[in-house]
């Protein structure tokens, strides 16, 4: 997917994979859904994982389009 996939990220896309090829052999309910509480819980920390990267991404683009329409007045009050 990506080349820059930080630490964390791999880490838990491992332990994901563990837990969903580990399949069946569950002897009590309760085992079973405690399986199926950690897979949630890791594809909830992919999810916020991938968020940040979202946030970070548009937090650097309202940025570039602020310095972008600094300059545009500069150029047009400043320049004229």
């Amino acid at each position: 997917m990506s080349i820059f996939k930080n630490r964390e990220k791999i880490e838990i896309e491992k332990e994901l994979e563990e837990l969903i090829n580990h399949g069946g052999g569950f002897g009590c309910p309760d085992a079973r859904e405690n399986h199926k509480e950690n897979i949630e819980f890791l594809k909830h920390k992919l999810t916020l994982i991938e968020s940040k990267k979202v946030k970070a991404i548009s937090i650097l683009s309202i940025v570039i389009a602020l310095t972008s329409l600094a300059v545009s007045i500069f150029n047009v009050f400043f320049k004229g």
